[in-house]
């Protein structure tokens, strides 16, 4: 089935609640999941099978009505780098219609295609991520990157060594290519893969939470509590600004995988032995959310991504209170997931946010949609 319409690119845009002086406005985009599929192309037949999209084999990506697929893509495939190009000139055309009240982008991954392993291999999946890097510099926005789990080969395979290749690269090319401070750059390097950072009214706090994923099957050895420090990281960083409390930025917390279950699986899963299904490994997930309990009055916004949907999830302490909420991103790839029938193709999106420059509120009950069709 091809996508209907891309020449308006889909945008969900959330508002402040108490709107600010018109000179303390200010705008950020979260984008995610490009899964740029860098072998798409608009003529299949059985003699052209040229698809990185594994998982669900060749078959399936094609219109089997007409033997094509459409150039902004398809929903049983992957994004085309049209796709990609349409979803990143709407980010610089739209900003610029905004006067410079874009001030920045949060980026949290999953750059290539939903292909197997045999597809891919390191070098491969670097100039993906190095591709959509430099056409996200185009834009000329100041973005805080974090990496995905299809953004590692093999796939959802994460080291508990900050010298490994991939957080080596990745920190290299993004050093230059975003608005990264020399320490938020060195951090990155250093803890491999997360990292801090103060910008305007907010404390950026970039996670590599691919390492708690149930699918990553790297052996952490004697790190297996906490694979490469990060759950004493965060603790300490957000410590030290609860230290801070009157007199510290707004703390932002990003990353690619949330913790808790999928929302459009519910079924029992036989693997895990559970209803639904968990993305963390359990000791994973009961430490990660004992941080963002412990610390929810200062934890102001949490963004995430993986499920290519447009939802939320509730942080509640052990008196099943709301303390805190995250919010994900949907995909810019409309891809088909296999993980569950219900789950479905999506419209490619984005999200942008309003926000106060001066106190860094952002909205967290007032959306406004809008989508081409």
């Amino acid at each position: 089935m091809k996508i209907p319409c891309f020449s308006c690119f889909c945008c969900i845009i959330a508002f402040v609640s108490s709107l600010p002086l018109e000179d303390e406005v200010g705008y950020f985009w979260h984008v995610t999941d490009f899964h740029m599929d860098v072998n798409y192309t608009t003529e299949v037949s059985n003699k052209n099978k040229d698809y990185f999209l594994g998982p669900y084999k060749y078959e399936i990506c094609w219109d089997n009505r007409d033997n094509s697929n459409g150039k902004f893509g398809d929903y049983n495939c992957d994004a085309s780098e049209i796709l990609v190009d349409s979803a990143i000139e709407f980010i610089k055309t739209h900003s610029e219609s905004l006067n410079g009240k874009v001030k920045f982008m949060i980026w949290t991954g999953d750059d290539t295609a939903h292909a197997d392993n045999e597809y891919f291999d390191q070098f491969k999946m670097i100039d993906i991520v190095w591709s959509i890097t430099q056409k996200l510099v185009n834009t000329s926005i100041p973005m805080f990157p974090v990496l995905g789990n299809h953004d590692a080969f093999p796939h959802n395979q994460f080291q508990d060594d900050p010298k490994d290749l991939l957080y080596l690269t990745s920190g290299e090319m993004w050093k230059d290519a975003n608005g990264w401070t020399q320490s938020a750059f060195e951090e990155y390097m250093t803890n491999g893969g997360f990292y801090k950072m103060e910008f305007g009214p907010f404390l950026l706090v970039g996670l590599n939470t691919n390492l708690w994923y149930k699918s990553n099957h790297v052996d952490f050895g004697d790190n297996a509590a906490d694979p490469l420090g990060q759950f004493e990281w965060l603790e300490n960083t957000l410590e030290e600004a609860m230290m801070n409390f009157f007199d510290y930025k707004r703390v932002l917390i990003f990353a690619h995988i949330p913790p808790g279950k999928f929302e459009r699986f519910n079924q029992y899963f036989n693997e895990t032995n559970e209803f639904g299904y968990s993305w963390f490994k359990p000791e994973y997930n009961e430490r990660f959310l004992s941080i963002l309990v412990k610390y929810a009055k200062i934890i102001h916004l949490q963004l995430y991504a993986h499920h290519h949907t447009d939802t939320f999830k509730l942080i509640k302490n052990d008196a099943k209170e709301t303390v805190g909420v995250q919010l994900l991103a949907p995909a810019v790839t409309p891809w088909n997931s296999t993980l569950a029938p219900e789950t479905g193709a999506n419209n490619p999106s984005l999200r942008l946010f309003k926000y106060n420059t001066r106190t860094g509120e952002v909205s967290k009950n007032t959306y406004k949609v809008s989508i081409c069709g």
